[in-house]
């Protein structure tokens, strides 16, 4: 029953992309899940796990006080002037890496 279910949302997948529809996080993963054998999800679950504990990992909870510190920052950069236009930020970026822009 599950496998059946989790081939019937794989094809949704495929169906609604090929209609350009954009999909849900939670629907894809649904869908992945139930398609992987379990020792296909003790990887996943590994890779993400270390992610995680990653002292490079710049997505690490932080505590509330640390946001706010954040903010703060970054509404003094802003009423001091160091801001700049995202669009010209990407396309800075993309002109150092040697990408098109």
């Amino acid at each position: 029953m599950i496998a059946e279910r989790s081939n019937e949302l794989v094809a949704d997948i495929i169906t609604q992309r090929e209609e350009n529809i954009d999909l849900s996080l939670v629907k894809r993963t649904q869908a992945l899940i139930g398609v992987l054998d379990n020792d296909q999800l003790n990887k996943v679950f590994s890779f993400t796990t270390s992610l995680i504990k990653d002292n490079n990992n710049p997505f690490k909870p932080v505590s509330k006080e640390q946001v706010m510190r954040d903010l703060d920052a970054s509404d003094k950069d802003i009423r001091e002037g160091r801001v700049k236009d995202a669009h010209q930020a990407m396309k800075d970026i993309k002109a150092r890496l040697g990408m098109p822009v």
